[in-house]
């Protein structure tokens, strides 16, 4: 649900390797809301490599955003 309140930014900083900012922000739905996230790699001088870099952003946030999930969905628990 949407918070009227502003949000509060969080930032990420790795030394060396760059930072993100995650910030919620209200969605195109207004029954859901959603996350700006603004994200600063350092990339290696190396062309080929920066490229190599930017390949695996590529993946990693496909990852992270993934298929939508259904909601209430009982999360699954080991009984072992």
């Amino acid at each position: 649900m949407s918070n009227p309140a502003p949000a509060v930014p969080v930032t990420v900083t790795v030394p060396g390797a760059g930072h993100a900012v995650i910030t919620r922000v209200p969605g195109a739905d207004p029954a859901h809301d959603a996350a700006e996230i603004r994200l600063t790699v350092t990339l290696p001088a190396d062309e080929g490599a920066a490229g190599l870099r930017l390949a695996a952003l590529t993946t990693h946030l496909r990852a992270l955003i993934g298929p939508p999930r259904a909601e209430h969905r009982p999360h699954r628990r080991d009984t072992a």
